[in-house]
């Protein structure tokens, strides 16, 4: 059996970090809208005749980090 293509990706919402596996997909197949795990943006779930499946690696926002909550004192 063929290996399936698989490449990384990154959320273009927040840069949430995902391996992606191209499958491909019986012409009767019906997709579903996806969303990324971290911030729910729309993701692609079909490339031509390809399911696109998504593993999260790493969640990640864009933006300036969190300030510290440490107390000093």
């Amino acid at each position: 059996m063929p290996k399936a293509p698989v490449s990384r990706f990154n959320c273009p919402n927040c840069d949430a970090s995902y391996m992606v596996v191209q499958v491909r997909a019986a012409p009767s197949t019906l997709y579903r809208q996806i969303t990324c795990r971290s911030c729910d943006g729309p993701l692609e779930a079909q490339k031509g005749r390809f399911i696109l499946k998504y593993f999260l690696l790493e969640e990640r926002r864009k933006g300036p980090a969190e300030p510290s909550r440490k107390y000093l004192g």
